[in-house]
Order: structure tokens, then C-alpha cells, then sequence
């Protein structure tokens, strides 16, 4: 029967990290690791792995480490859990992740650096520069779920309508379209600068238990 199968503790991933190996590099090996515990897991006939967390160990060694076998060469740090990719989606799910348990330890890992300040208007008053992004109803329930919606909303701009051009039109001939019967007003900021809303976030609420890379 199956409760007579041992069951094996949760599986661990280690990751060897050269100092010298690109972004792009550690975050594909990150990847392609992942998927592969991942298929090893559901092939397994027991499912004990189920709702557990997959530590994950980053193994960090220098090239003048390089010919040296002494532990105290590395610098390694255990997860619970581990988020590929810095934007929106990533961020948000490691705020989800550090309420849901407050012992959970989460890294966050992306190629780009830190991004900027969302209140720095020097930075974003070229709206022209950056890939807008607008948020409804469903947009901003969720953020607001997790605790985020009021920073967001203070550094966006409200819409509330748009307005069209016909093909060959002149500046002037644009026809303006209110939604004033919507019953959520569109909040709209540079993909970027909400970004910059959540990584903030973390910062100040879970310093703690999300590293951010």
C-alpha cells in the first residue's frame, strides 16, 4: 500500500554560481534546474512533495576560490522559495508569498538593477519614454488585496476616457470618448514606475524575508 512507501524528505537544488557567469546565464540554469526537479517530482509515485517548499541553495565562489575546498570560501544562502524575473508579476507574487508566511524566505532574481525612485519626478516626467499601462477594476482589487493599491494610486494619473483619430485626421479632428458610467476610474503609470512601487514595498515590509537580486 502507499503507507508502507518511505517517504523521502523534500528534495534540495543547489545552484553553482560563478562570480564571473552573466545574468542571463544564472537565471536559463535557474530555469532549466527548476524544470527538471519539477518533472522528477511528478513522476514520483509518492506525493509527498505536495505543498512543501524546495530549498534552494546559491552557491557563490570567487575565481581566487577557485582551487580551494575549505566551506569557509563560500557564500551560500537557503530558500523557501524562489522568484525568476524583477517586474510586476514577480514582485507581487513575492509580497504574496511573504504574507502568506512569515517565515518563508524568498529571493527575487533579475538582470536589470534597482529601479528608481516612484516618487522622483525628474526621472518620469518623459512619460514618452516608458510603456504605459492602465489599471481597472481587476487591476487595482488586487493590488489593493495585497496591500499596494494606495502607493500605486499616489504616483498614477487617472483617465477617463480616451480620444480617437481616423486614418489621415488632423490633430484637431480627434473624437473624444468619456467612460463616465464605469464604475472604477482607470489609474494609469509607466510599467516601470510600478516597479519601482513594489520593490519600494519590499523594501520597507519585508526587508527581512525577500532578497531582492
Amino acid at each position: 500500500s502507499m503507507s508502507s512507501i518511505p517517504r523521502p524528505s523534500p528534495p534540495s537544488l543547489f545552484f553553482v554560481v560563478d562570480d564571473t557567469m552573466a545574468p542571463r546565464i544564472l537565471l536559463a540554469s535557474a530555469l532549466l534546474s527548476v524544470s527538471a526537479l519539477l518533472c522528477a517530482t511528478a513522476f514520483s509515485p509518492v506525493s509527498s512533495h505536495v505543498g512543501r517548499t524546495v530549498p534552494l541553495r546559491l552557491v557563490s565562489t570567487s575565481p581566487a576560490d577557485a582551487d580551494t575546498k575549505s566551506p569557509t570560501n563560500e557564500i551560500s544562502q537557503s530558500y523557501d522559495s524562489i522568484v525568476v524575473g524583477g517586474g510586476p508579476a514577480g514582485l507581487l507574487s513575492a509580497i504574496m508569498i511573504a504574507q502568506r508566511d512569515s517565515k518563508q524566505k524568498v529571493a527575487v532574481f533579475d538582470r536589470l538593477p534597482a529601479p528608481p525612485s516612484p516618487t522622483d519626478e525628474k526621472v518620469w516626467q518623459q512619460t514618452d519614454r516608458y510603456y504605459l499601462i492602465g489599471l481597472g477594476h481587476r487591476g487595482q482589487r488586487a493590488l489593493d488585496r495585497f496591500g499596494v493599491w494606495d502607493e500605486v494610486e499616489a504616483v498614477s494619473a487617472p483617465v477617463v476616457g480616451r480620444k480617437d483619430w481616423q486614418p489621415g485626421a488632423k490633430a484637431d479632428e480627434g473624437v473624444e470618448r468619456l467612460a463616465a458610467d464605469k464604475p472604477t476610474t482607470t489609474q494609469v503609470l509607466p510599467r516601470d514606475k510600478l516597479v519601482g512601487v513594489l520593490y519600494k514595498h519590499i523594501m520597507d515590509n519585508y526587508a527581512d524575508q525577500v532578497e531582492l537580486h
